[in-house]
């Protein structure tokens, strides 16, 4: 009846909770062998062969007497007995796949060391076995050897049972429970812990892993191939590092579906370090479900920043898939978040990760690989960046050549470093990287200086490599091990003024420049230094063509390597910028943007203004064409308001320009309530009747006037053409093409008014109270052209002139001389205006 209440029990208290499917048969176990604990655990095997195994009961010791003494080298120990959970050989009647990593820690005399076991004879429970070492140290008589894992290693293989094939084959060993319990802690660790039994519970239960390793993983899930084993769970680990200046992983997952869940390290007084606390190698589904982090045990120095969970990569060698959620990482400025190198799938969720000492995440395919990374409410937090590293600031997320989508508004948080505090104008300075074989990059906000003017500031920044990515290593060595020859980076060093939306990326030519030509520095930090003299000219490339990798820069989002986002909003403060190294085509999607991103193409789908806290409302992109050269000839456009190939057109406003009565139509249910006559417009001008697609209509339509505009960003004045309700008019000369005609009013259509000259006339006369008519060749003329605005070159004196074309090409002057005497013709060049 006891166990079934404590079943029952913990039940009821797991329903409340989120682990309750995955932990029932855990619970079941447990409480079935809580008797047994409660009598001092002295029996691993319980009241069955599939029973919980505790470790303190594996954690053996004995005194070989054979051989008497050890040596350098190779050792054959012979043990009595043989300890439960000592895999020296298979168990009778099954054949491994692969051989289990066990060590045995010797001690007592000589330097105390840990020796993987080879090989023996013998089995586990046996009255003896024989296992085969080699030692680096010889160890004199004396000795003593014993559990190089606390007990745990020895309770995982015990708790092995040969599982059901269920029509699947060979039956194998794998299953069991094991629980640290508090009567062996701290389990003291000297050799790595592997975890080799697919469908395992590890529970922590109060338990505290000790590591005295410094360069090996604490605990390892899995061994070299990801595929061996598959659905391992831990619970509640509580590692303890006991090495100082340790760069290695207190749990180390190599294992296909693992699952773990409540992981923690523990503050160690002399301050010794893990390097990172969970690292995944090729595990493709792994989870990791509830962790803690407070800012202790892991290295973070200018040599090693760790982090809390770290994925290395590179693709299809460790391309870890991760589910992260309900961690709690608050780094105190001591490590990093999640550095997830793999190139594969990472979701990470209902999780807070801050006070990190260079990033909160980085994420990508610096490795290789092709798959995003989503981030689904997290919540980020940086006060001062506290970089050991140098003065380069702090970055939120850093997403190297994949997508990001973020499906939560504070998405990063990140610091640019400030480079002064010494007054109150406010200086943005920013880098171009020079590539000697692919040219520059954008203009990449580095920091900022808040100055009197005076004295000099000195301006750092990340080194940048070169790098390259999709097959080509990070360290700037390609993967066939041959250098990236030929190619040096230098740094111009640029600065402007302005905070928030009136800030501007550095553009065309200005003076911009702090320093140019700033050669590459030889450590991780660049410098250079500004004196607050003028700046010089400097002209910014319309066409970067450098994108560097940036594995490191200070801001809220640092997209390179092609990288792009998908957000809510984009992350900005004014000390917490978005980066991004690609040109001139977006790189930033987002749904809504309160505040803009200087120098970084963002294509936001709404702006915000909260009263008039901004004015000047963020504008809308929309990407239409390439980053250089042409877009596709003769398409149709973006924006497109289609209407149904079955549909016909009526009369509307497509696009409302400005609305003369915006509260009607906000006060309309779906904010398209009728047009006014007084609303400006671009739309259609079909009959009330409707028109076929065939068949629109333009319109355009303002209260006042209709103005075009050349050269001109329109000032009110200088237009070219205006329109208005009274009348047309032009600024401009008007020409109308040939076979084009202009009516006006009720007049005839006229085609052509052209200003002609004859050639000399040569002079004559005129007899008394007579004409005479001269004639002259004018290519162009029709016989149906009318001649006015004759004008002689000289006066006429008493003579009348008319003329009018006598045939094609052909003009006649018509003078005549109303006078008693010879008038004469003056002689010269005659010009005329044709209408046609």
């Amino acid at each position: 009846m006891r166990g079934a209440h404590c079943v029952v029990k913990r039940l009821r208290a797991l329903a409340q909770q989120r682990y309750f499917t995955e932990a029932a048969l855990a619970v079941w176990l447990f409480c079935s062998l809580s008797g047994a604990a409660a009598q001092g655990q002295t029996s691993a095997q319980g009241d069955g062969q599939h029973a919980a195994k505790y470790a303190s009961a594996y954690n053996w010791i004995q005194s070989p007497a054979m051989p008497p003494a050890l040596v350098a080298g190779a050792n054959t120990i012979t043990l009595r007995p043989c300890p439960r959970g000592l895999r020296v050989a298979d168990p009778p009647g099954l054949v491994s796949r692969v051989a289990p990593h066990e060590y045995v820690y010797v001690a007592g005399t000589g330097e105390p060391e840990a020796a993987l076991i080879a090989g023996g004879g013998g089995h586990a429970g046996e009255a003896s076995c024989t296992i085969d070492v080699t030692l680096k140290q010889p160890h004199p008589a004396g000795y003593s050897a014993g559990s190089a894992t606390g007990g745990i290693k020895e309770a995982s293989e015990d708790a092995m049972f040969l599982a059901e094939s269920y029509g699947g084959g060979v039956r194998r060993r794998q299953g069991g429970m094991v629980v640290l319990d508090t009567a062996g802690s701290p389990y003291k660790i000297h050799a790595p812990i592997y975890i080799e039994a697919s469908n395992q519970l590890i529970s922590g239960a109060g338990g505290t892993i000790d590591c005295y390793l410094l360069d090996e993983d604490c605990m390892e899930v899995g061994d070299s191939n990801a595929n061996h084993y598959g659905s391992i769970q831990l619970e509640h680990l509580r590692f303890h590092p006991n090495m100082v200046g340790g760069t290695n992983s207190a749990l180390y997952v190599n294992a296909n579906a693992t699952i773990v869940r409540d992981v923690t390290v523990l503050y160690s007084s002399t301050h010794a370090t893990f390097g990172h606390l969970v690292t995944v190698c090729d595990d493709q589904a792994f989870t990791l479900d509830g962790l803690n982090y407070g800012g202790v045990g892991l290295r973070n120095d200018a040599k090693f920043v760790g982090s809390v969970v770290f994925a290395p990569g590179p693709f299809n060698k460790c391309s870890a898939v991760g589910w992260l959620k309900n961690m709690q990482i608050s780094g105190q400025g001591t490590g990093n978040g999640i550095d997830w190198q793999s190139g594969n799938s990472l979701h990470v969720s209902d999780s807070v990760i801050q006070g990190f000492s260079q990033f909160g995440i980085r994420t990508g395919t610096m490795r290789g690989g092709y798959s995003p990374t989503q981030i689904d409410n997290v919540y980020m937090e940086l006060n001062t960046p506290m970089n050991p590293a140098g003065n380069i600031g702090a970055a939120g997320i850093i997403v190297v050549g994949s997508r990001l989508s973020a499906k939560t508004e504070m998405v990063a948080v990140g610091g640019q470093p400030s480079y002064a505090r010494t007054g109150s104008t406010h200086y943005v300075y920013w880098i171009v990287a020079r590539d000697s074989t692919r040219g520059s990059s954008l203009p990449l906000q580095s920091g900022y200086a808040d100055t009197n003017g005076k004295g000099n500031i000195i301006v750092s920044w990340p080194k940048i490599n070169g790098e390259k990515i999709n097959g080509e290593k990070i360290n700037g060595e390609k993967t066939n091990g041959e250098k990236i020859n030929g190619e040096t980076i230098s740094y111009d060093v640029l600065r402007t003024e302005g905070v928030g939306n009136a800030l501007k990326a550095p553009y065309g030519k200005g003076d911009f420049a702090v320093a140019t030509s700033v050669p590459q520095c030889a450590g991780e930090v660049c410098q250079a230094t500004d004196s607050q003299v003028p700046l010089k000219t400097y002209e910014v490339t319309k066409n970067p063509s450098f994108q560097p990798i940036l594995m490191f820069w200070p801001g809220s989002l640092i997209l390179s390597g092609g990288a792009y986002a998908d957000l809510v909003i984009p992350p900005v403060t004014n000390v917490s910028p978005v980066i991004s190294t690609l040109a001139n085509v977006p790189s930033v999607f987002a749904d809504r943007c309160p505040r803009g991103t200087p120098g970084v193409y963002a294509v936001c789908f709404a702006g915000e203004s909260a009263g008039n806290n901004q004015p000047r409302v963020l504008g809308t992109l929309m990407q239409n064409g390439p980053g250089s050269g042409a877009p596709d000839p003769n398409v149709k456009g973006r924006l497109n308001f289609l209407n149904s190939p079955a549909g016909n057109l009526g009369p509307s406003h497509i696009i409302t320009l400005v609305d003369s009565d915006p509260a009607k139509t906000l006060a309309d249910a779906i904010h398209r309530p009728s047009n006014d006559d007084k609303d400006a417009y671009i739309g259609l001008d079909v009959p009330a009747g409707g028109a076929s697609l065939s068949q629109s209509q333009l319109a355009f339509g303002a209260p006042i006037s209709l103005s075009n505009y050349i050269g001109n960003k329109g000032d009110g004045t200088r237009w070219k053409e205006r329109l208005t309700a009274s009348e047309k008019t032009f600024a401009v000369a008007v020409s109308i093409q040939k076979g084009n005609t202009l009516t006006v009013g009720e007049g005839s259509p006229l085609s052509r008014m052209k200003i002609y000259s004859t050639p000399g006339i040569a002079a004559s006369n005129v007899a008394a109270q007579s004409c005479r008519d001269v004639t002259q060749t004018e290519p162009g003329l029709s016989k149906s052209d009318l001649i006015t605005g004759i004008k002689p070159p000289k006066p006429l004196g008493n003579l009348s002139l008319n003329a009018y074309a006598s045939a094609a090409d052909t003009l006649t002057l018509h003078f005549c001389n109303p006078t008693t005497s010879s008038v004469g013709i003056p002689s010269g060049v005659y010009s005329f205006l044709s209408v046609h």
